[in-house]
């Protein structure tokens, strides 16, 4: 067998393997699968399989691609950190030929590829329970980052009386100091002891606030007594919307911050009642956690949410 790059006329037959994804975030959820109106379409490998920044190397048998792996490169945050990253997004081997050497084959070309690129840093996430994926990595040179949750709200819980806030408007970013400092997305790369913390908190700031400027996020600001106490950040998941064919809409939560005038996950919790409350259009709302992060983690599970998916973050340098 012999390892290719694939061209476009490859990308419809490497989306024959979605099925394979048994694990993803997409497709263990049987709950979140529950919602899709027909057969689901694998939008989130689609995607990364077809896009610019991608490349996907083959896996050649007689018969066809026996497996395949796709990488990307962020070239945005590259130019930000001073650091050239790249990312593992898809790994996928056909079952008769697991277990025979050929995804290590695919990771190390793949590694290689990136190296010769001028990558220093490679980022891959997996499943937790996906054992033979995270063997893979750890055997290769990986090292574990960060483990992260994904909560999910479906509806049915009866929203949390307000207490600890009397009012909301719109995101007033002359307060922008009182969250930004705050913003604590589940983002390995922020665990990577090379990266430039205070420019990748500059990054998420700018592009935080060019999000809610542009219309592409909602963020909310939560008052008592006419003093900020918390502040929401959404935006819509397309992606999930299109995967399971909904009318409805699919919500992630980026960012919910207190401002330590009042208990945190109290107002943590009703704040996340009031979002719900007020989307009604949505079929479901998610967040995506840090593993670590209890006190949010218990505000979620006291607003109705449930752990959905928990996934692990590896890198290679």
């Amino acid at each position: 067998m012999n390892i290719r790059e694939a061209k476009p006329a490859d990308f419809e037959h490497l989306l024959t393997f979605c099925s394979d994804f048994k694990t993803s975030p997409f497709t263990f959820d049987q709950d979140f699968l529950a919602l899709s109106s027909g057969e689901i379409r694998y939008v989130f490998a689609e995607e990364f399989i077809k896009s610019n920044s991608s490349t996907s190397l083959i896996l050649e048998e007689h018969e066809g691609p026996g497996g395949f792996i796709t990488v990307s490169i962020n070239s945005l945050l590259s130019e930000v950190l001073g650091k050239k990253i790249g990312s593992i997004v898809l790994l996928a081997v056909k079952e008769p030929l697991r277990e025979k050497g050929f995804g290590k084959m695919l990771l190390q070309k793949a590694v290689s590829f990136l190296i010769h690129s001028g990558i220093e840093i490679v980022t891959v996430g997996t499943d937790i329970y996906n054992l033979p994926a995270v063997n893979l990595y750890e055997s290769n040179g990986f090292r574990f980052r960060m483990g992260w949750h994904i909560f999910r709200y479906f509806r049915g819980k009866a929203p949390t009386e307000k207490q600890f806030f009397s009012s909301v408007q719109s995101y007033d970013p002359e307060r922008l100091a009182l969250y930004a400092e705050k913003i604590n997305r589940p983002i390995s790369l922020l665990k990577e002891p090379s990266i430039d913390k205070n420019k990748f908190h500059s990054f998420l700031t700018k592009n935080f606030l060019e999000k809610i400027k542009n219309g592409k996020n909602t963020a909310l600001e939560y008052l008592f007594e006419e003093k900020p106490v918390g502040f929401i950040n959404i935006n819509r998941d397309e992606i999930a919307e299109k995967t399971l064919r909904l009318k409805k809409k699919v919500y992630r939560i980026l960012d919910l911050i207190e401002t330590e005038e009042i208990p945190s996950r109290k107002i943590k919790t009703e704040i996340l009642s009031d979002i719900i409350s007020r989307k009604q259009d949505a079929a479901l709302f998610e967040m995506w956690v840090e593993a670590g992060n209890a006190d949010l983690i218990k505000a979620l599970e006291e607003a109705g949410f449930r752990l959905s998916y928990t996934g692990l973050s590896f890198h290679y340098s």
